[in-house]
C-alpha cells in the first residue's frame, strides 16, 4: 500500500510550477492615474539683516578732534557724530583765496589792455604810414630837383640884392666923402658900412642858393632820403607786427579766465574738504559698537563707526544657481527663526544678479511683514520658498516612471500587452510626480515595469501574488 500511494498535494504544486514556467507573461501591479496638489519649494538658509546698514567713515585724512557718539547710542539724520582737525585745510583755504584774488587781478589788467591796445597799434599804424608816405614824398622830391618857378625866383633874389648891394656901396662911398669933408659924423659911416656889409651878405646867400638850385640834389642827400624812406618802412612793419599782435591779448584773457576759474574750484575743494571733516549720519539709526576715539587719525574711508537703522528688518539667503531662474520677484516665502521662535510671512523683493564664484549661490533679499521686538540683526533664519503651486496636477508614482531610449515613459496594460506611454515630468513630492500625456483614471503598470518593453506580454497579480516576471 505505500507502494501504491499518490502525493496529491506535491502533484498540485508541480502543475502548478509548470503553468507559471511555461506563462511567458510579466506578472505586474497596476494603479490609477491621480489628481493631486503639487507644489515645488526651495529650501533658502541666511541670516536676518537691517534695512539700512554703514560703516560710517572719513571722507579725507584727518585727527579726530571730538567724537560724540558711544556703542548704543541713537542718532537721528545729519546729527553730527564726529569732527576732524581742520587747522591745516584752513591755512590752504586762505593760501587758494589769495590765488583768486591774483588771478583775478591778472584778469582785470588784461581785460584793460585788451581794450586800450588796439587803439594804440592802430594809431601806430597810422603814425608810420604817414611817416612812410612823407619820406617818400621827400625822395621824390630830392631825386626831381628845383622846379623852374624856384630857380627864376632865386634869380629874381640875386638881381634884388645885387641892386640893393649896389645902392648900398653908392651910399657908403658918399657918407665917406661928407665925413672926410667934415659933413656928417663918424656914426655915420659906421652905420652906412653896416648896411653896405648886410646887403653884401643877402646878395652872397642870394647867389649860393641860386647855385644850388641849378647844381640840383647831392648824392648824399639822395641816400639820406633814401635811407629815411626805408627806416619808415621798417617802422611801418613793426607797427603792423604790433597789430597783428592783438589776438593774443584775447587769448591772454581767455588764459586768466581759466586761471581765476581754476582758483575758484580749488577753493570750493577746500571748503567742501573742511565741511566733510564735520562727520553726519547718513540716516537715523543707533551706534553699533565701539566707536573710534578722539585723537585718531583716520585715513580716507577709515571707519569711525557702524550705523544700523531699525526702521526695518530683512531676511538675506542665498539660492543654488538651477533654482535661482525660477525664483521671482514678488514670490512669497515662510521664514522661521528659531532663536526668537519666530515664523513668518515674506516676499522676495531682489535677487542679486551676480552670483558666488565659488558657490554658485546668488543672493537674494526677503521682506519681513511682522518682525518682533526682539529680533536682531545677524539672527540665523531659513525660509522656504514656493516655486509652483498645481492644485490640481495630473500624477503617477515616481517608480512607475522608467526610461526607454532616451525618453521618461509610463506603461499601461491593453489585452494583457504592455504598452509605452511617452510623458514629460512636472513637479515631484512625496514620491509622486506630476506628469503630461496621460489621462487621470488610467491603469498604469506600478510593479514589474522594469523588465518590459513595448508589446512585452503581461498579465495583472492577484492581490496575494507576488509582482514580477514569472518566466
Amino acid at each position: 500500500m505505500g507502494i501504491g500511494c499518490v502525493d496529491r498535494g506535491a502533484q498540485a504544486t508541480a502543475k502548478q510550477t509548470g503553468e507559471i514556467v511555461s506563462d511567458p507573461s510579466t506578472t505586474v501591479q497596476l494603479a490609477s492615474v491621480e489628481n493631486r496638489g503639487m507644489r515645488e519649494t526651495v529650501e533658502i538658509t541666511g541670516q536676518i539683516s537691517s534695512g539700512d546698514e554703514s560703516q560710517v567713515g572719513a571722507k579725507n585724512s584727518g585727527r579726530l578732534l571730538t567724537v560724540n557718539i558711544q556703542d548704543g547710542s541713537r542718532v537721528e539724520a545729519g546729527q553730527v557724530l564726529a569732527v576732524q582737525d581742520t587747522s591745516q585745510l584752513q591755512a590752504q583755504l586762505q593760501q587758494a583765496y589769495a590765488q583768486v584774488a591774483a588771478a583775478q587781478a591778472n584778469l582785470a589788467s588784461s581785460l584793460k589792455t585788451l581794450s586800450v591796445n588796439p587803439q594804440r597799434t592802430s594809431a601806430a599804424v597810422a603814425q608810420a604810414q604817414a611817416q612812410v608816405r612823407q619820406a617818400r614824398a621827400a625822395l621824390q622830391k630830392a631825386v626831381n630837383g628845383s622846379r623852374q618857378q624856384e630857380k627864376l625866383q632865386a634869380q629874381a633874389n640875386v638881381e634884388s640884392a645885387k641892386q640893393n648891394l649896389a645902392t648900398q656901396q653908392k651910399e657908403l662911398d658918399r657918407v665917406v666923402k661928407l665925413v672926410a669933408e667934415g659933413a656928417v659924423a663918424q656914426n655915420r659911416l659906421d652905420q652906412q658900412q653896416n648896411a653896405t656889409a648886410s646887403a653884401k651878405a643877402v646878395y652872397d646867400s642870394a647867389v649860393q642858393t641860386l647855385s644850388l638850385l641849378n647844381e640840383g640834389s647831392r648824392k648824399e642827400d639822395l641816400d639820406s632820403a633814401r635811407a629815411n624812406v626805408q627806416q619808415a618802412e621798417q617802422a611801418l612793419k613793426t607797427a603792423q607786427a604790433n597789430k597783428e599782435l592783438d589776438g593774443t591779448f584775447q587769448d591772454q584773457v581767455n588764459a586768466y579766465r581759466a586761471q581765476v576759474a581754476s582758483a575758484q574750484a580749488n577753493v570750493r575743494v577746500i571748503q567742501q574738504q573742511i565741511d566733510d571733516a564735520t562727520i553726519r549720519a547718513p540716516f537715523s539709526g543707533t551706534i553699533s559698537g565701539r566707536p573710534a576715539q578722539a585723537g585718531t587719525v583716520l585715513g580716507p574711508g577709515a571707519s569711525l563707526a557702524r550705523l544700523v537703522s531699525g526702521d526695518g528688518y530683512y531676511f538675506e539667503g542665498q539660492v543654488p544657481e538651477q533654482l535661482v531662474g525660477k525664483l521671482l520677484p514678488g514670490a512669497s516665502v515662510q521664514i522661521k527663526v528659531d532663536a526668537v521662535n519666530y515664523t513668518t510671512a515674506g516676499t522676495v523683493i531682489s535677487i542679486n544678479p551676480l552670483g558666488s564664484s565659488i558657490s554658485r549661490q546668488f543672493s537674494t533679499r526677503i521682506s519681513l511683514s511682522t518682525p518682533p521686538a526682539g529680533l536682531k540683526p545677524g539672527m540665523f533664519g531659513r525660509g522656504e520658498v514656493v516655486l509652483q503651486n498645481v492644485p490640481n496636477a495630473t500624477v503617477v508614482p515616481v517608480a512607475s516612471v522608467v526610461k526607454r531610449n532616451g525618453k521618461q515613459v509610463v506603461f499601461t496594460m491593453e489585452s494583457g500587452v504592455a504598452k509605452s506611454n511617452e510623458v514629460t515630468l512636472g513637479i515631484e513630492l512625496a514620491g509622486y510626480v506630476q506628469v503630461t500625456g496621460l489621462t487621470v483614471g488610467t491603469k498604469i503598470v506600478v510593479k514589474g515595469q522594469e523588465s518590459l518593453d513595448d508589446g512585452s506580454k503581461v498579465k495583472e497579480a492577484s492581490d496575494k501574488a507576488a509582482a514580477g516576471p514569472t518566466g
